[in-house]
Parts: C-alpha cells; sequence; structure tokens
C-alpha cells in the first residue's frame, strides 16, 4: 500500500497546500495572540491566516 507522507506538525487529516513562515514577534503580541486563540478557540496558523486575509483587504493588496 502506497503511503502519503505526513506533514511534520500535522494530525493525519489536516494536510493542506501552504508555505511555512518563520518569524520572530515581540514577546507582548505573542502573548496577545495566545490569549486571543485561547478565547476564539482558533489554532495561530488560523488567526494569523484571518489577521493578513482581513489587512490585505483593508489595505487593497488583497489581489
Amino acid at each position: 500500500m502506497d503511503e502519503v507522507k505526513q506533514a511534520k506538525g500535522r494530525p493525519r487529516g489536516k494536510l493542506k497546500e501552504g508555505k511555512t513562515i518563520s518569524c520572530y514577534i515581540r514577546s507582548d503580541i505573542y502573548e496577545k495572540l495566545i490569549k486571543h486563540c485561547e478565547v476564539t478557540g482558533q489554532t495561530k496558523t488560523i488567526a494569523i491566516e484571518r489577521a493578513i486575509e482581513q489587512m490585505t483587504k483593508e489595505s487593497g493588496a488583497n489581489g
């Protein structure tokens, strides 16, 4: 049987096409992100994706 490689850090069945980014953010901003995720139940990835979507929509850079 052929096996599909699982992306590192993702639960089985949660594969999606995308890009990995790495960034260094201030500790106070990170704490706000963690708190937001606890309150909303979102993952950090989803919260960041939604923030970028909103930011690019507002600036007109959503192509």
